[in-house]
C-alpha cells in the first residue's frame, strides 16, 4: 500500500481501514482487472476511461498507488 501525503484524511482513512464508497470499490475493481494485465500507463488510462471511470477517479487511483504501469 502506498500512502501519500497529498490525500485527505478520509481517503487516508479508507486506504488505511478499507472503507471505500460503492463506487470507489467499483472502480477499483476494474482498475484491478485491467492492471493484472501487462499494459502501458498510456493503454490502461483508455480502457479505465472506456469502462466509464472519470479522470478524477484515474487520478485518485494513480495519487494512491492502486493504478501503477507495468513497465518491462
Amino acid at each position: 500500500m502506498v500512502m501519500s501525503n497529498f490525500i485527505d484524511e478520509s481517503e487516508r482513512h479508507a486506504e488505511l481501514y478499507g472503507d471505500y464508497t460503492e463506487r470507489q470499490k467499483y472502480v477499483l475493481e476494474i482498475a484491478r482487472k485491467i492492471t493484472n494485465e501487462r499494459r502501458s500507463d498510456r493503454e490502461i488510462q483508455d480502457s479505465l476511461l472506456k469502462h466509464g471511470i472519470t479522470c478524477p477517479e484515474i487520478h485518485w487511483l494513480k495519487r494512491t498507488g492502486h493504478c501503477l504501469p507495468l513497465y518491462m
